[in-house]
């Protein structure tokens, strides 16, 4: 999962929740993003195959709030 929230990072500007895991026996542990993204202000584009859109529905929401979603 490192490497996941380490690639989420590279997009999100400083202070920005990229995920939090919680379990029956483990404590609440969150991951913010930091300012050593590189792509803060760039454009992204995400391809998705169609079969998997559902799935996706989470990523067009938060996408959504920080720009264009097509």
């Amino acid at each position: 999962m490192n490497r996941a929230i380490e690639l989420a990072d590279e997009f999100l500007t400083i202070g920005k929740r990229i995920v939090y895991t919680e379990g029956r026996n483990n404590p609440k542990q969150e991951s913010y993003s930091t300012n050593t993204g590189g792509w803060e202000k760039g454009k992204l584009i995400v391809l998705v195959d169609e079969k998997a859109l559902l799935q996706q529905a989470k990523l067009f929401q938060e996408l959504y709030k920080i720009g264009t979603v097509v």
